[in-house]
Formats: C-alpha cells, structure tokens, sequence
C-alpha cells in the first residue's frame, strides 16, 4: 500500500500531446552497410536480413524472369533491372577469362567450370549459378529511415499503457541489398586468375510513403520520475527489399531513446514541505488501472 498517490487525467495527456508542434521527426537513423565480413557484429536484429538459400535463389530467378517478360527500361531503372545487371557482369566476367585458358601461361578457374556459367547464362543466375561459383550470399539492409508524425494521435490512458490510435506517418526508408560472391582477379596481361570474395551493393530502392498506424506507450518507473516510451507492435512496407526488413525493431530501437516524462516526483518534494524536511521518497509504483494513470508514493522517514 502506498502512503500517497498521484492520479495523471485524460485531459494532462491530451494537453502534453498538443504541446508537440506537428509534424515532427519521430526517429532517424542513418548507417552505411558494415561489410559483408563484419555482419556478425552488425545490429542484424533490426536493420538486417540474410536471405536464404532457397531465398536467394528464387529472388535472383524472378528478376531474371521479369527482365525478360517485360525488358530493361531505359528511364525507371528496377530493383529486377539491377540485379539483371548484376548476374551479366558474372557470366561476363566467365568470357573473358574463358578467352584466357588457351594461352599457355594460363593459370585460374578450370575451364569446364568457365563453360558451365557462359552456357548457362542468364537463366541460369540463382541455384544453378551459385552451385558452381561456390560461397555466395544475398544480405538486405536498411542504411537511411526516418518517421515523420505528421498528426497529433488520440490517446487512450489504462496505466501501465497509454494506447495510440490514429497514427498518421510518413516512413522514409532506403532498402539495400548486397551480394557476397566469388571473384576472379587478373595478373600478368590477365594471364593468371585469383580468386577472391568481393561484397558489392547490387540493388537499391527508396521510398517514402504515408501510412496510418497505430502504436501503444509503456509507462516505466525510472527514479522519482514516470517515463512513457512508444512502441511500433508491427511496422513493414511492402516494397522490394523492405517488406523483409523488420523495420518495426528499427523503429522501437530508435524510439528507446526518446522517453517522455510524464510525472515527475521530486516536484512534490518542493510542494509538499513535510515531505522534504521529514520524509524521502523510496519508490514509485504503477498500479493497473483502466481509467487513467495512478502513481503511487511509498515514503520512508529519515
């Protein structure tokens, strides 16, 4: 049992929200890509995806298959375009070096390997591809984002969670994606080939939509003070690269650290003299409640 409570209305809410001036920059975030090497120390949790295999490959296929449905634009290069681009300069690659093997001196990739990739060609980019070639992975990131509030949302107080409706946002976000793949570098008149791993960025889309959304508060005890930090429970956009970023554990990252207080205790030292001269605050509580906001005091004599 607390020996005093504080009671937060509706109304102290909805005038802390109309405080805010619209719009305004939620969360940001700007991060280049680490490097195909350093993803292991990378924040893969939330800016990061690995595609499988399986993944990998039907994603490479179907660009293969679209480029070829509807052609390379000349004006809207696509994220299918790139990727295109991207399996041409391997099997390009394989030609030259495949013009290579009848020189003496020669020294790399056995032949009947080089064979297989230009016979193949395009269509064979995936499995087929990656079975030859070896080591290869696909990696989707998200390096820029950004969440503009464009609205004040409604609130709904049920202590410990303040719920928010009616969310209108715009979500910029970059989504890019990068290969790790075998590589054959050339020496003496690209004589000799060695190989090697490069990790090259392959793809990249940006977008800004606006979208509606709703997000809850979490009201947590931090000292004398009573701190709200939002939530994005799920946030993805159905774009190529995006949809398979969780871009919701980005967003809730970034937001971690832009708490807002709510209720600060230590003003009732200054208001309430008893308090100061013979008392300490020991702790703050939050009890359920679903009407509103109760925060209780628990004293202890000095």
């Amino acid at each position: 049992m607390s020996d005093l409570s504080a009671q937060i209305s509706q109304s102290a809410c909805d005038k802390l929200m109309d405080s805010i001036t619209y719009p305004f920059i939620a969360a940001e975030k700007n991060e280049p890509f680490p490097g195909c090497s350093n993803m292991a120390a990378a924040d893969t949790d939330t800016a990061f995806y690995r595609y499988k295999d399986t993944e990998a490959d039907a994603l490479l296929a179907n660009c293969v298959k679209t480029v070829r449905t509807r052609g390379i634009s000349d004006t809207d290069v696509s994220i299918e375009d790139q990727i295109y681009a991207f399996g041409g300069s391997i099997i390009q690659q394989a030609k030259l070096i495949r013009d290579a093997c009848e020189h003496p001196d020669y020294e790399g990739p056995d032949k009947a390997q080089l064979d297989k990739i230009i016979d193949g060609g395009i269509e064979h980019l995936g499995a087929g591809l990656r079975g030859i070639m070896g080591d290869w992975g696909i990696y989707a990131w998200c390096p820029r984002f950004r969440i503009t509030v464009k609205s004040r949302p409604s609130l709904k107080l049920a202590s410990p969670r303040i719920d928010l409706d009616g969310i209108s946002v715009e979500i910029r976000a970059t989504g890019e994606l990068y290969a790790k793949y075998p590589w054959w570098n050339c020496y003496k008149w690209c004589l000799k080939w060695e190989k090697v791993h490069k990790c090259d960025r392959i793809a990249s889309a940006t977008v800004a939509p606006d979208i509606a959304i709703d997000a809850h508060a979490d009201l947590t005890v931090a000292g004398l003070t009573i701190n709200a930090q939002g939530t994005f429970d799920k946030l993805r956009l159905d774009y190529p690269i995006l949809r398979d970023l969780p871009l919701e554990g980005l967003a809730n990252k970034l937001l971690a650290a832009r708490t807002m207080t709510i209720y600060d205790a230590s003003k009732l030292i200054a208001t309430v003299p008893v308090v100061e001269s013979r008392f300490v605050i020991e702790a703050l509580d939050l009890p359920a409640s679903p009407h509103g906001i109760e925060v209780g005091v628990t004293l202890r004599a000095v």
